[in-house]
């Protein structure tokens, strides 16, 4: 880390030194570009580091609030349907938004098909869904979760109107204006859903509070974006695309099984009131840790996509920007720790104690998961798409054995002890 900088030196910019270990100083036949991307890159990131700490305001207040209006119960429910849709979701994108933020020389007919190959699969995900709701209800055994599928299926359609207006955003980055859409979409959520749930509507604030803010969210970014899709056409060049984005679709695809597999277990077992604890526990580590990394990441993908042909300030940028995350993400999952009982008191009330033993061992893991995932920059910035898909599966397969073993045992250690 840097120290501050002497007198004569110049005035650090909006992130202060911050801004100056995200920007690399490269020789002088590429001054020009860089000088321009360290203009971007600080400004960006002051611009999306301000907009999460909006977004961590939002979600602190619908925390506080939601919490002591609804059960354990109500999210277990909602957090059963977003299982299903999660995984479903993995297939609106297709890859292609980051296609589109990664490709050198993008052309409007190129995201215009995109953009109605988003459009169609989200119809397609939709109707598939909705038609498997009464599977999900007949999965967890509670047949309320038939019309709640059926409600949240409505997010793929809204969401795939707005996915290559966003990806444009990002790769201009102009990230003010994705940050206006985003926060406004969080804010519509929580008024919806305290609205909804003083009505005593339950789980289905959430529920309703989830499909405002994504609408919302959707049309900002439709109207704020200069992005305006034309009709498909024929011979665009968008096969290489499709191939990277193919391989970033099945990077999630066999990521999902392990992220969400501890979910679906201790749904199927333990019941929506377990599972309401747990997810609770990981959203509320996760909300600190994403707004560390998520500005950075937004940040970063598109400016190292544009430093391939610089190495030097290439890797120059990815030290500095691994040594931001781990000085802002370790500290505070090592304090998250230590005062874990206490936070949970603070922020979800005295019936939410059962959270705090989860909560604390999930921050051991969060220590070193913000730097850990960087990888995943190096490899998409770098076209790489078959080498994330690779790891991807590798990491998958031992995260998944963990899981089903430890249920294997907790399963095996309730039948002795019964």
């Amino acid at each position: 880390m840097s120290s501050i900088p002497p007198p004569s030196s110049p005035r650090p910019g909006p992130l202060g030194d911050l801004g100056k270990k995200l920007v690399p100083q490269t020789n002088s036949n590429a001054q020009v570009d860089v000088a321009d991307l360290k203009r971007k890159s600080v400004r960006g990131g002051a611009v999306t580091m301000l907009a999460q700490a909006c977004s961590i305001i939002v979600h602190l207040v619908s925390t506080l609030v939601l919490a002591r209006l609804l059960s354990p119960d109500d999210y277990g429910v909602v957090a059963m349907v977003l299982a299903v849709t999660g995984f479903a979701g993995l297939f609106r994108d297709l890859g292609l938004s980051s296609a589109a933020i990664q490709k050198k020389d993008l052309t409007h007919a190129q995201q215009s098909n995109l953009f109605w190959l988003n459009i169609a699969m989200g119809v397609f995900l939709t109707l598939i869904v909705s038609a498997a709701s009464p599977l999900v209800g007949l999965f967890y055994q509670k047949p309320e979760l038939v019309s709640v599928t059926c409600a949240m299926s409505a997010s793929f359609i809204i969401g795939a109107v707005g996915t290559q207006h966003g990806a444009l955003l990002v790769r201009k980055m102009q990230f003010g204006r994705q940050a206006i859409a985003n926060i406004s979409g969080a804010i519509v959520t929580l008024l919806v859903a305290i609205t909804f749930s003083l009505q005593g509507y339950s789980y289905w604030s959430l529920v309703w509070g989830s499909l405002a803010g994504a609408f919302v969210t959707t049309c900002l970014l439709y109207l704020l974006s200069p992005f305006s899709p034309g009709r498909p056409s024929k011979g665009s060049g968008i096969r290489g695309m499709l191939q990277f984005g193919a391989n970033i679709t099945g990077f999630e695809f066999v990521n999902y099984f392990h992220r969400n597999l501890d979910n679906i277990l201790i749904g199927r077992f333990w019941g929506p009131d377990a599972l309401g604890l747990y997810t609770e526990a990981y959203r509320l580590l996760m909300l600190p840790i994403s707004a560390i990394r998520a500005p950075i990441n937004t940040v970063a993908f598109p400016a190292l996509s544009r430093l391939l042909e610089h190495p030097e300030a290439y890797r120059s940028y990815y030290r500095r920007v691994t040594a931001v995350v781990a000085f802002l993400s370790m500290p505070l999952c090592a304090l998250l720790f230590a005062t874990s009982r206490p936070a949970i008191e603070f922020l979800l009330g005295k019936q939410w104690l059962g959270v705090a033993p989860i909560f604390s061992w999930l921050a051991v893991t969060g220590f070193i998961q913000p730097v850990a995932g960087l990888r995943g920059l190096v490899m998409l910035s770098n076209q790489h798409g078959k080498a994330y898909l690779y790891w991807g599966i590798f990491n998958a397969i031992f995260v998944s054995i963990g899981f089903g073993g430890f249920n294997f045992e907790v399963q095996e250690s309730d039948v002795k002890v019964s």
